[in-house]
């Protein structure tokens, strides 16, 4: 069962650090910067 709990905690940190790379994304597409690039 401790394997199943590390398992878990290591999802929930790769999730938290997608939600802020998609929230900096975001912020990105709002202000514009990516529809210069493209």
């Amino acid at each position: 069962m401790e394997e199943l709990y590390e398992w878990r905690n290591d999802i929930l940190l790769r999730k938290q650090s997608l939600e802020i790379f998609l929230s900096r994304f975001d912020e990105h597409v709002r202000s514009g910067r990516l529809h210069e690039d493209a």
